[in-house]
């Protein structure tokens, strides 16, 4: 597979039809891990602005369970009810963390947001991001 950098958080993901499975590996220096994968039926997650916000930038990690934070997308803000992105991904806990970097403010300010959402199998969900402190 190559080098991959030590302490950074890497999602590994398998999709098949309607299955996906995915897993967050954090490797040391020189390590190795086996990383085992259970398909299970598709989520499709809708991650959408539920508050007011100026314009800038909103960044979201996800983890499943007890898994790492890793990067799942980026996006410019809007108005209230935009989508942020549409993601397949497996059913389960999964934590959430946003973070909201304004354009607009000198020096920018990161405001972050943090939930959890049970993720039913075969079920489509909405998660609302919203209270950025």
């Amino acid at each position: 597979m190559g080098r991959l950098p030590p302490g950074v958080p890497i999602r590994f993901v398998v999709e098949g039809q309607g299955t996906y499975a995915d897993a967050t590996v954090v490797f040391a220096s020189g390590e190795t891990k086996r990383v085992e994968f259970h398909l299970t039926k598709t989520v499709n997650v809708q991650w959408q602005l539920s508050q007011v916000l100026p314009h800038g930038q909103i960044s979201i990690e996800t983890a499943h369970g007890d898994e790492p934070l890793a990067s799942l997308c980026a996006a410019p803000t809007g108005i209230v009810g935009t989508t942020l992105a549409r993601q397949r991904m497996s059913a389960g806990r999964t934590r959430w963390r946003a973070e909201f970097t304004s354009s607009v403010e000198y020096p920018p300010r990161v405001r972050v947001a943090t939930g959890e959402v049970e993720l039913v199998p075969g079920e489509t969900a909405i998660v609302d991001v919203l209270r950025f402190e």
